[in-house]
């Protein structure tokens, strides 16, 4: 009896907290917050309907027109974009003397001649000087640093006469070489068409620099839509084109393909012992290795393998890398007759080639076709 007894207080313990739970005050509604999504620009130009094809196609938003939203959050809640901050370290006002005159648009202060207005210090990347001259005559000195946000990015939307040709540009030497299947689960959910794209990785501006294309969260970003575009020649062009590759092939599609096969021609037994164990310059290319390898430890060495192969076959035209070298040509920045039995000379090289492009055409992939590109 006891225990029955203890079994209904459960029980009404229970039914009461269950009617606290269900109180009409409690019911979860929907929100009225519209969810957002990116949108494509609506217009009537022939790319806007390449690009609306292109989603169709693959569900991959290709935005030309954008807010900072769209491309600066990372999605770990912190901002991207390159931000500049200036700290003042001094301030000085000072008066005419004998050593702090103005003669034409310069100050001399104490020997040292500073343009009026804003100058750049000894080092650009850690100070500058504001120099401003009253109307009294005297003289205002302040010195500040500056700093970037480390580790961003800024990009500006391509110019519009300048999107058509940008996007043929990103379809002719990435996009078309790949089957929608793999672009569609492979890409980020957008690309972003801009110009003057710049990136640091340092706090200074020493570490600014202009990039031709970035990836970021959910976005592929490329940069040349406006004049620069045409400006690039074709080793810059065969640059980028490597490199998009290289990333998409190495970072987004990795889990589709195998390396087994290839990875099993090579003699690795050497990796994982001493510096010296790695075989000489003069080795290499006998044992199918096209760049020597740089450390003992196998995973890396596996990886730069594979790097240095898709380099050799998209970077280069399958004539230039048949071609018959000249002798003692040997230099591995150079793949001209890399696939030749003269520098080829036990046919490692032709075979680890034939496998890789094997796994990648039963993906739909021609590595060599992306090799004539700009060859």
């Amino acid at each position: 009896m006891k225990i029955k007894y203890i079994l209904w207080i459960f029980v009404v313990i229970g039914m009461i907290g269950w009617q606290s739970c269900s109180d009409d005050s409690e019911t979860l509604t929907p929100s009225d917050m519209e969810e957002w999504k990116p949108v494509l620009a609506s217009g009537n130009n022939v790319y806007d309907e390449k690009i609306e094809d292109f989603y169709n196609r693959t569900g991959v938003y290709v935005l030309y027109q954008f807010e900072p939203r769209e491309v600066y959050f990372d999605g770990s809640n912190a901002w991207k974009e390159n931000l500049v901050d200036t700290i003042i370290t001094s301030q000085t006002y000072t008066p005419n003397g004998d050593d702090i005159y103005v003669e034409g648009d310069y100050v001399y202060i104490q020997g040292t001649k500073y343009p009026i207005g804003t100058t750049d210090g000894e080092d650009f990347t850690t100070l500058k000087r504001e120099v401003i001259l009253t109307d009294d005559g005297d003289i205002y000195v302040r010195a500040y640093t500056v700093t970037l946000t480390k580790n961003s990015i800024n990009v500006n939307e391509a110019k519009n006469e300048y999107v058509g040709k940008q996007f043929e540009w990103v379809e002719e030497m990435f996009l078309n070489f790949y089957p929608d299947t793999i672009l569609r689960v492979a890409l980020p959910l957008k690309i972003i068409l801009g110009r003057n794209l710049w990136y640091t990785n340092s706090m200074y501006m020493y570490g600014l620099k202009e990039y031709s294309y970035y990836y970021s969260f959910h976005n592929l970003i490329f940069s040349h839509g406006d004049e620069s575009l045409d400006d690039l020649l074709a080793s810059g062009k065969n640059k980028i084109k490597n490199d998009v590759h290289s990333w998409f092939i190495t970072e987004r599609i990795e889990s589709m393909y195998s390396l087994d096969e290839f990875n099993l021609v090579s003699d690795y037994s050497w990796a994982g012992g001493a510096s010296s164990a790695r075989p000489s310059t003069g080795q290499c290319y006998g044992l199918g290795f096209v760049i020597r390898p740089t450390t003992t430890i196998l995973t890396t060495i596996l990886k730069t393998d594979l790097a240095n192969y898709l380099t050799l076959i998209m970077g280069n035209s399958y004539e230039k890398l048949t071609a018959e070298p000249a002798n003692g040509n040997y230099n591995a920045n150079d793949f001209t007759g890399i696939l030749h039995p003269k520098k080829d000379i036990n046919g490692l090289i032709r075979k680890k080639y034939d496998i890789l492009m094997n796994e990648f055409k039963r993906l739909g992939i021609d590595l060599q076709a992306i090799g004539e590109l700009y060859n």
